[in-house]
């Protein structure tokens, strides 16, 4: 299973998510459609779907689901490793542009096509929004996780 966050491909009429706690909510109910409470399977996120992976791992714990055999997490620091990037939401569309070609975030083939930037920019402005605003605290959660979580790549 591979589900879609709101605002993205079969789920693009949604509304975007406006916070990491709603979209691990709605990630959560995504699951839940899927799955039975007994059912082996793996988490994968990446980059800031690292972040809801991990989010979502905790929420599994508090329910009735059992946690995930195992969670791959790539791209994405930390939760307790948060660190400055020089992607942010408040960037004017051209600044947004420039930077996203600079760490290679566009294809040349979507950078032809204005319509299609006016189509992706709100969801990578959003998805930076989440980024800058993540908090993580949970803390306290990570003794249980650890032996969970198989590949954390630190930037």
């Amino acid at each position: 299973m591979c589900p879609e966050y709101p605002g993205r491909g079969r789920r693009f009429t949604n509304p975007l998510a406006n916070s990491i706690d709603a979209l691990t909510n709605d990630m959560m109910n995504e699951l839940q459609e899927v799955l039975k409470e007994d059912d082996d399977y793996h988490l994968f996120g990446h980059s800031l779907g690292g972040i809801v992976a991990y989010e979502l791992t905790l929420q599994i714990q508090q329910s009735p689901y059992k946690t995930p055999q195992s969670v791959f997490i790539s791209s994405s620091h930390a939760p307790n490793k948060r660190e400055e990037t020089s992607l942010k939401s408040h960037l004017s569309d051209s600044e947004l542009i420039t930077t996203l070609k600079q760490i290679g975030g566009l294809k040349q083939e979507a950078l032809n096509h204005p319509e299609l930037l006016e189509l992706v920019l709100p969801i990578i402005r959003a998805d930076l929004t989440l980024n800058e605003h993540y908090q993580n605290q949970k803390k306290h959660h990570y003794p249980a996780l650890l032996p969970r979580f198989m590949a954390w790549m630190i930037l």
